[in-house]
């Protein structure tokens, strides 16, 4: 029965079209060019920073990252990567781009695989992790080299955050007691 309500209404329709009863829709003309979809990621290694902000949110779970007591590894999978940008917006330095094109470095689909080493800072007292060395001297640079501050007042740099309170903490009763 359903079979035959279909078979009915497409008959219906033909008919329409042969009368010219029916309205197709027209095709807009636009002037400017429909830019291409992007189709290729490339990381930038020198820019990237190991901060992690890409891999938090990719949706795609296709930027992974992993941590040995040396390096902090950033897994790049272009395999699953759908092309949505928002680790394009999250990357602060601008490490990751999206360009057109669909030039892949491989056809095998295991090869398609990136992988960026970053070496790690721990804090100079208690071993913790501070950051990655790049996302350290960056900071310095940005912060405080840029505005005049003494290297001997940043020793507290290379602290992690309960080490840079004590590292803090005895120097207000140096500068107290003086």
């Amino acid at each position: 029965m359903f079979k035959l309500h279909t078979i009915s209404e497409l008959k219906e329709a033909l008919i329409n079209a042969k009368d010219n009863q029916v309205a197709f829709p027209k095709l807009l003309k636009t002037d400017s060019a429909i830019p291409a979809a992007p189709k290729k990621m490339m990381l930038h290694d020198k820019k990237c920073i190991g901060c992690g902000a890409c891999s938090i949110v990719c949706p795609a779970f296709a930027i992974t990252i992993s941590e040995n007591r040396k390096h902090r590894m950033i897994h790049i999978h272009t395999a699953s990567c759908i092309y949505c940008g928002l680790c394009v917006e999250a990357c602060p330095e601008g490490a990751i781009t999206l360009t057109s094109g669909n030039e892949l470095p491989s056809f095998n689909k295991d090869m398609l695989h990136h992988e960026l080493k970053i070496k790690i800072k721990r804090c100079e007292q208690c071993r913790k992790l501070v950051g990655t060395q790049k996302g350290v001297l960056k900071t310095a640079k940005d912060i405080f080299f840029k505005r005049g501050v003494n290297t001997k007042e940043m020793e507290w740099i290379n602290l992690c955050s309960s080490c840079r309170r004590k590292f803090q903490g005895h120097a207000l009763i140096r500068q107290s007691i003086e």
